[in-house]
């Protein structure tokens, strides 16, 4: 709310702004409240103008509407009228439209539990980045979102306004100078081979490969799930991953790099063939991202009553299990820390991080690094043995004989 500014009278103008009395706002303080209205003509050569509650804003809206005349276009402005909740839901038939209904899902999720209590009931053109950071705030404090959450849900914000920039709505995103959390991320703690023989004996008989699995073959657990038996093939010992289960649909692998074949041990095989002795393949009929109506597959795993396995389910299953377990304190109970073993035994065992990082299905190898680097064996004495391995440890005789002078 702007301060008075003195000795500029009300219904008077200075360089292109003149200064209102906002009679809502008065009414409603008991004391004068005031606005500023930039009037222009519009594409048309029609005159109007647009009111601003702070003398900031106003000045940037004149200073935008004289550098779009000098350039001989000129934006439609009132576009920018439309509430951030109607905008909202037309960014959301697009997303629909064109991205993955598990990444429409998400935002959808994100923009009516988030996005719009905080910012839906203002104008797209009235959202200015002081608004975007008051949001980004009460995302991290009120609602007690993680960084990592909110930098997340700040990245959908930006696209949703983004997009109304390029549609002419606004001028520009106001999603620009914003202060987001730190991620403080902490080095993974990965379970124990002993740790994870003990989990997969505690947990229910049915979901007991998937945390051999998890920990052999470090498939996420949507992978783990969407897998199908025409996937794996046990006589060459490989399994292909190319889809996943999301909220009870099989989509597409994660990214490009997550559509890859990884070979199964010796141990895998046995646990694979005893799982289908127990739980012999069964026809389910489930919606499949691309395909019309639903397509027929065999589950490696399913629910008791013969669908595909409940995400939820499994995750309830496993902390069951890793209580019973009684697993190291430092140790979290989560199914993707069986995706953290598979890669600290590879680490162990002396394989290259690329190799690590296609099995993994890692965008980059960069992202291998990031995540396991400090498992890896970064004393000096790995260089040391490398080299001497390499080299030997005697040095030969000098050119010329043990006696020759030196240079």
């Amino acid at each position: 709310m702007a301060k008075k500014a003195v000795g500029w009278a009300v219904g008077t103008m200075r360089d292109g702004i003149r200064k209102t009395l906002n009679q809502t706002k008065t009414k409603a303080a008991g004391r004068e409240v005031y606005a500023y209205k930039v009037p222009y003509r519009d594409g048309d050569g029609k005159q109007t103008s647009q009111t601003w509650d702070t003398l900031t804003q106003a000045k940037e809206f004149r200073d935008l509407v004289r550098g779009q005349k000098n350039s001989g276009i000129l934006q439609d402005f009132k576009a920018g009228r439309i509430t951030v909740s109607a905008w909202g839901a037309e960014w959301l038939s697009t997303i629909k439209a064109t991205r993955r209904p598990s990444t429409h899902a998400t935002y959808r999720t994100w923009v009516n539990r988030y996005i719009l209590p905080e910012l839906g009931g203002m104008t797209l053109n009235a959202v200015t980045p002081h608004d975007i950071q008051r949001a980004v705030n009460a995302w991290a404090t009120r609602h007690g979102l993680s960084a990592w959450t909110v930098r997340l849900i700040y990245r959908a914000c930006k696209g949703l306004f983004q997009e109304a920039a390029d549609a002419g709505r606004i001028p520009a995103s106001p999603c620009r100078n914003v202060r987001l959390p730190e991620v403080h991320t902490s080095e993974v703690v990965p379970f124990t081979v002993a740790e994870v023989e003990a989990i997969a004996e505690e947990i229910t008989p049915r979901y007991r490969l998937l945390v051999v699995m998890g920990a052999c073959l470090g498939l996420r657990i949507g992978e783990l799930l969407g897998l199908t038996w025409d996937r794996i093939d046990l006589e060459a010992g490989t399994v292909s991953v190319d889809r996943q289960l999301q909220d009870g649909r099989l989509s597409p692998a994660k990214t490009r790099t997550s559509i890859r074949r990884v070979p199964l041990s010796q141990r895998v095989i046995t646990e694979l063939r005893t799982h289908r002795d127990l739980y012999p393949p069964q026809t389910v009929s489930v919606e499949q991202d691309g395909a019309p109506g639903r397509t027929e597959v065999e589950p490696v795993f399913r629910s008791p009553r013969g669908g595909m396995a409940n995400p939820a389910t499994v995750r309830y299953r496993f902390r069951k299990a890793c209580t019973a377990a009684g697993l190291r304190p430092e140790v979290p109970h989560k199914l993707h820390n069986l995706r953290h073993t598979f890669a600290s035994v590879c680490i162990e065992h002396n394989t290259s991080p690329k190799k690590i990082q296609t099995w993994m299905g890692h965008a980059s190898i960069s992202v291998t690094m990031d995540v396991y680097g400090h498992l890896m064996n970064s004393s000096d004495d790995s260089l040391r043995s490398a080299m001497d391995a390499a080299f030997g440890t005697d040095a030969p005789d000098s050119p010329g004989g043990p006696d020759a002078p030196a240079h």
